[in-house]
C-alpha cells in the first residue's frame, strides 16, 4: 500500500515538475519571426491586407502638393466662412445699386355709374419704366416714364404720358447716412477681418497636417529603434536557451528573457496600432487618401532638427513681440474699428423715423397715346408733390432692444479682441521660455541616450563573458530603449512647439 502511494506521488510530482520551457521539436511561439507561417497567419488575422490599394508615398513635399491641389474639406470650410462674410458685405452693398424698374397693370370693372357726372373709369391700362438708386447717405432718387389710358363711361378715352422725378431723404435716423454708412463700413471691415482669418486658418491647417506628418515620422523612428533591439534580443534569447540546455542558466533566466522579448513585441504591435491611427487621422483630414495605402517616404529628421533649431534661434533673438510677422495685430485693429461702426449703427435703433419725399411730374394728356407723347415737349403740364413721413415709438421696447444690441456687440467684439491680444502679449515670450527649457532638455537627453547605449553594449559584452547577470542586461536594454524613445519624443515636441508658434506668427517662415 505504501509502495502504491509512493508511485502515485512520484507520478504526480514528475508531471507537475515538467518544465514548459524545456526545448521541444515544436517551434517556440516566443521566438516566432515574421517568416514563420503561424506569425504571418496571425498578422493577417490582426490587420487586413492592403495589397490591392494604390500606394501613396508620403513626404513633406507630396503632402504640400496634396493640400494645394486637392482642397481638403477643412480648407473648403475656411473658404466658405470667408465667402459668407463677403456675402454679408455684398448684400448690404446691393441695396445701393442702380436698379431698372417696370410695372404694367390692367383694371376692368362692370359697375354702373352712380349718376351721369360720376362716370365709371374702366378699363384702365397703365405701364411704367424707370431707374432708381438708393444712396448710403439716406437718400433715394428715381426717374420714371409712365403711360396710362383710361376709359370714362359716356366721356370717351383719356390718355396720359408723363415723366417723373422722385426724391426721398431721411431727416433723422439715417440723416446723411448716419446708420447705413456705419453698417457698410462695419461689413467692409468684417470682410477684411475674414480675409485675414482665412489666410491664418489656411496656414494653421497646413501646420496641423505637418505636425501629423512628423508624428508619423516619430512613430516610424520608434519602430525602427525597436526593430533593431528586437533583433538583438532574439539572438540573445537563443543564446540563453543554449545556456539553459547546457545547464549554465536556470529556467528563471529563460523565462525572464522570453518575457522581455514578448514585451517588446507587444510594444511593437502598439506602435503599429499608433501608426495606423495616425494614417486614419491623415485620411480624415485629406479624403483623397481615404482609399490609398499610405507609405512613409524618405525623410531627413536631422535636417528638420537643423531647420527647427534655426527657427528657435531667430525666435530667441527677438526682444519684442514680432507684430510684423503676424496678421493678428491687424485683425485686432480692424476689430476695434468694426466695433465702433457697429455701435454707431446700434445707437440709431430706437430713433425716430422721419423722412421727406417730393415728386416732380411733366405730363401731356390726349385720347391718342402717340399724340400725348409728341405734345409733352411743347404743351406739357407740370405737377408737384412733397411731404413728410414719420414714425414715433410710444413704448420702451425699442429702447430695450437697442441696449441689448449694444451689449451683444460689446461682448462679441471685446471677446474676439481679447483672445487675439492674449496670444500676442503672452504667446511669444512664453514660447521663448519654453524653447530654452526644451533646448536644455534635448541636450541632456542626448547625452543620457549616448551614455546608456554605451552602458548597454558594455553590459552585453560582460554578460557574454559571464561577468554580468541577465537581469542587469535586460534592465540596461530597457532603460536605453525608454531613453532613446524619450529623446525622439522630445525632438517631436520641440518641432510641434515651433509649429504652434508659427500658427500665430505665420510670416516667420516666409
Amino acid at each position: 500500500m505504501l509502495l502504491r502511494a509512493f508511485l502515485i506521488s512520484l507520478f504526480f510530482l514528475t508531471g507537475c515538475a515538467s518544465d514548459p520551457d524545456v526545448p521541444t521539436t515544436a517551434v517556440d511561439p516566443v521566438l516566432e519571426t515574421a517568416d514563420t507561417p503561424l506569425s504571418a497567419e496571425k498578422k493577417r488575422s490582426i490587420r487586413p491586407s492592403e495589397s490591392n490599394l494604390p500606394i501613396f508615398i508620403l513626404t513633406e513635399q507630396s503632402l504640400r502638393d496634396l493640400i494645394k491641389d486637392q482642397a481638403p474639406p477643412s480648407l473648403k470650410r475656411i473658404e466658405s466662412a470667408y465667402l459668407r462674410a463677403a456675402l454679408d458685405s455684398e448684400t448690404l452693398a446691393e441695396k445701393y445699386a442702380l436698379t431698372f424698374e417696370g410695372e404694367s397693370r390692367y383694371y376692368n370693372s362692370n359697375e354702373a355709374p352712380f349718376f351721369i357726372y360720376a362716370p365709371v373709369v374702366s378699363p384702365v391700362k397703365s405701364a411704367s419704366i424707370g431707374f432708381s438708386k438708393s444712396f448710403s447717405t439716406g437718400m433715394k432718387v428715381g426717374v420714371y416714364n409712365t403711360w396710362e389710358e383710361k376709359k370714362f363711361s359716356s366721356f370717351g378715352v383719356h390718355g396720359r404720358n408723363s415723366a417723373s422725378v422722385r426724391f426721398e431723404m431721411d431727416l433723422f435716423k439715417n440723416l446723411f447716412g448716419r446708420k447705413t454708412l456705419s453698417e457698410l463700413n462695419n461689413a467692409t471691415l468684417e470682410r477684411e477681418i475674414s480675409l485675414k482669418e482665412k489666410e491664418i486658418a489656411t496656414r494653421t491647417f497646413s501646420i496641423a497636417v505637418e505636425k501629423l506628418y512628423w508624428n508619423l515620422v516619430t512613430t516610424q523612428e520608434h519602430i525602427s529603434l525597436l526593430e533593431d533591439l528586437i533583433k538583438s534580443i532574439e539572438k540573445q534569447t537563443l543564446d540563453v536557451k543554449r545556456r539553459y540546455n547546457s545547464g549554465v542558466a536556470d529556467s528563471g533566466d529563460l523565462a525572464r528573457q522570453k518575457a522581455s522579448l514578448a514585451s517588446y513585441r507587444s510594444e511593437m504591435l502598439n506602435l503599429e496600432y499608433q501608426k495606423e491611427s495616425l494614417h486614419q487621422e491623415m485620411k480624415e483630414m485629406i479624403p483623397f487618401l481615404s482609399d490609398k495605402d499610405i507609405v512613409l517616404g524618405e525623410y531627413d529628421l536631422i535636417q528638420k532638427e537643423v531647420d527647427t533649431l534655426d527657427l528657435i534661434k531667430r525666435i530667441l533673438e527677438l526682444k519684442e513681440t514680432p507684430l510684423d510677422l503676424t496678421s493678428y495685430d491687424e485683425i485686432s485693429s480692424l476689430l476695434t474699428e468694426a466695433k465702433e461702426e457697429q455701435l454707431d449703427a446700434d445707437a440709431t435703433h430706437s430713433d425716430l423715423d422721419i423722412s421727406f419725399y417730393s415728386e416732380y411730374t411733366h405730363m401731356a394728356d390726349d385720347p391718342d397715346f402717340s399724340t400725348a407723347v409728341s405734345e409733352m415737349q411743347d404743351d406739357g403740364e407740370e405737377s408737384y408733390a412733397f411731404g413728410v413721413k414719420f414714425s414715433v415709438p410710444l413704448t420702451g421696447e425699442k429702447r430695450k432692444s437697442e441696449r441689448l444690441k449694444k451689449r451683444i456687440s460689446n461682448l462679441e467684439y471685446d471677446s474676439r479682441k481679447e483672445d487675439i491680444d492674449a496670444k500676442l502679449n503672452a504667446y511669444h515670450f512664453q514660447t521663448q521660455r519654453m524653447l530654452l527649457l526644451l533646448e536644455d532638455f534635448l541636450a541632456k537627453q542626448k547625452d543620457k541616450t549616448e551614455n546608456l547605449e554605451k552602458t548597454m553594449r558594455s553590459t552585453r559584452l560582460k554578460y557574454g563573458q559571464a561577468r554580468a547577470e541577465l537581469r542587469d542586461l535586460i534592465a540596461d536594454q530597457d532603460l536605453y530603449l525608454r531613453t532613446a524613445m524619450s529623446e525622439i519624443d522630445g525632438k517631436l515636441f520641440v518641432i510641434q512647439r515651433v509649429l504652434d508658434y508659427l500658427t500665430v506668427f505665420t510670416k516667420m517662415r516666409d
